[in-house]
């Protein structure tokens, strides 16, 4: 019979508070999130973090990853669950204005993309009366609205947009100088062209 060797304590200044542990495991997930996102490795991005949101439990925490994964899905244009993604996150009700506006808008913009539009004009209202100084929901909200048939309400909706770009030029990325021409163009047009206005690329 081999003695069994001794069972050595457990060192406790080499233990990791389950914090801070958990804090160093979300930043390097991030981090090769980030890394797969600029190669364009979407699907890779979309499975790795996706371990990170099931593990997370804090509902304020859930409602963020949620918004990041949703972001995620619609990179590889999987829309479909992108919005699940969303509606989970909204079930958390998370109080961070930032998280809760978005997931809204995100909602409403993917439910454009799956021409679900009167469903989009519900969430896109909604993420307008939590911020309105935002332009992502009220051009989300002209695009269904377009869509709808409703082609006064859309332009107003898309001027109001145009306005808090100007009030708020920091918003006015690069995604939304591309769609600025096409909305312009609806907006001064006095015809009823909505494919002017096709559910949009993913953007904020």
């Amino acid at each position: 019979m081999h003695a069994t060797s001794p069972v050595r304590p457990i060192d406790a200044t080499m233990v990791l508070p389950l914090e801070t542990a958990e804090r160093l495991l979300e930043r390097s997930i991030t981090n090769q999130t980030c890394q797969f996102v600029e190669q364009h490795r979407y699907a890779e991005a979309f499975t790795l973090f996706r371990r990170w949101h099931a593990y997370v439990t804090d509902p304020e925490h859930k409602a963020f990853c949620s918004l990041t994964l949703g972001r995620l899905a619609e990179k590889k244009k999987d829309y479909r669950t992108a919005l699940d993604i969303y509606l989970d996150g909204l079930r958390m009700e998370p109080r961070n204005e930032e998280t809760w506006y978005h997931l809204h808008n995100n909602a409403g913009r993917t439910l454009n993309v799956l021409h679900q539009y009167e469903a989009a004009e519900s969430y896109c209202r909604k993420a307008i009366a939590i911020n309105p100084d935002r332009y992502h929901a009220y051009k989300n909200l002209g695009i269904c609205l377009a869509h709808l048939q409703q082609h006064h309400e859309a332009r107003s909706a898309l001027k109001r947009g145009f306005q808090q770009l100007a009030d708020n030029p920091a918003q006015a990325g690069t995604a939304v100088q591309r769609e600025q021409s096409s909305i312009s163009a609806f907006i001064q047009s006095e015809d009823e062209a909505i494919e002017l206005l096709p559910p949009m690329r993913s953007t904020r």
